[in-house]
């Protein structure tokens, strides 16, 4: 009813007459076409401008849905609306879901579809999404093993955050490196990363970030036989620690 602007009566009416006819099949869930092709044929007969209005209906209503609509359907609908850029934040949150439940290819293709969209906008003020779009991919390649391509996604948003200026984004590259650095067994790299990071962290007043590169290098230290270096690393984070928690 709110996607069509019919009234529900009219609704009603429409959906028994389609029941009768045997287009739409009736089921515990609601309603659905009686046979695949009919909503092949449906579609096909709209207009592109219907279909893109229609999607962008779907998508609007969705975003107003209790519970919440699952990010992936709002973004799916948003990408085939006539306002596809609105797909973005879905397909962020789509992706940011994926990775909580470890489905890190599903990331991957959420990522994917944001930035391809992001490549229609004009210039630099979407370049932070930009920025957060490949800290998502990065991990995700990351996870599913494709460390090569994380690095180099990292190595161009490294670039990316240090063309706008954006030490905050710059910290959150470095800490995504020293990860993917232990990750692939290169402490030393990984200790390099993290002393960078340490001094981002420091200068934005950020503890968690100075918590994360804190306690790489500890576990760096110990990697490389620096153990003085280790303890100390390990002490200054049990510090930060007891501090954040008081």
């Amino acid at each position: 009813s709110e996607i069509s602007d019919l009234s529900e009566q009219e609704v009603i009416r429409y959906t028994e007459d389609w029941l009768k006819r045997d287009l739409v099949r009736e089921d515990a869930k609601g309603y659905d076409f009686s046979h695949g092709k009919i909503r092949t044929v449906a579609y096909a007969a709209l207009s592109a401008a219907r279909r893109e209005y229609t999607h962008r209906r779907i998508a609007e209503v969705l975003t107003r849905a209790y519970p919440p609509a699952d990010p992936a359907i709002v973004a799916h609908h948003f990408t085939l609306s006539d306002q596809p850029l609105r797909a973005l934040p879905y397909l962020t949150q789509a992706g940011e879901q994926a990775l909580h439940v470890r489905s890190y290819l599903v990331a991957r293709q959420f990522g994917a579809q944001a930035i391809q969209l992001l490549g229609r906008l004009p210039n630099a003020p979407q370049d932070s999404a930009r920025v957060d779009l490949n800290l998502q991919l990065a991990q995700a390649y990351a996870y599913s093993g494709d460390t090569e391509r994380a690095f180099e996604t990292l190595r161009e948003t490294e670039r990316l955050a240090r063309m706008l200026g954006d030490e905050e984004r710059l910290a959150q590259v470095l800490y995504r490196l020293a990860q993917l650095y232990w990750l692939r067994g290169q402490p030393d790299l990984a200790g390099d990363a993290a002393r960078r990071l340490l001094r981002s962290a420091e200068e934005l007043d950020e503890p968690r970030l100075r918590q994360a590169a804190l306690r790489m290098l500890g576990r760096v230290g110990l990697a490389l036989g620096d153990f003085d270096d280790s303890i100390a690393y390990s002490l200054r984070y049990i510090h930060s620690e007891h501090s954040a928690h008081s």
